[in-house]
């Protein structure tokens, strides 16, 4: 199965559920990708020294804007953020899931590490659930 996690710059949220996915399932895989991420920019120091924090370097990560064909390579999506037009339509395919996490953005590093847990419990929980 292929896990799709959205958030809304690909900066926080969703590279923090694709690594602990990626960490946690053994027979599957997750990828992570922003609607209006800004792929030229690194990810935010802060969500760096968050990861750190819990042994998860994702220093070299890369923003990723979401494509139609990310979507549709999906098994799962996960949507963390106010759903686009790709994510309305492909809301109608069934695969589409909506976790309410709040938009870290401009944040302390005490509220990403709230949001990091947050993240953490909801994708341990969605990875004993489809094994």
């Amino acid at each position: 199965m292929k896990v799709l996690f959205v958030c809304k710059g690909n900066a926080g949220r969703s590279q923090m559920a694709e690594e602990f996915f990626n960490k946690f399932s053994k027979k599957h895989k997750a990828i992570s990708a922003g609607t209006k991420a800004q792929t030229k920019k690194p990810l935010p120091e802060v969500v760096i020294n968050s990861m750190k924090e819990v042994g998860i370097d994702v220093s070299k990560n890369k923003r990723k804007k979401l494509t139609k064909k990310m979507v549709q390579q999906a098994d799962k999506v996960i949507v963390m953020c106010r759903a686009d037009k790709l994510i309305k339509k492909a809301k109608k395919t069934g695969k589409v899931g909506f976790w309410k996490v709040m938009d870290a953005k401009g944040r302390s590093l005490a509220f990403h590490n709230k949001i990091r847990n947050q993240i953490k419990k909801k994708v341990e929980k969605l990875v004993k659930e489809i094994g």
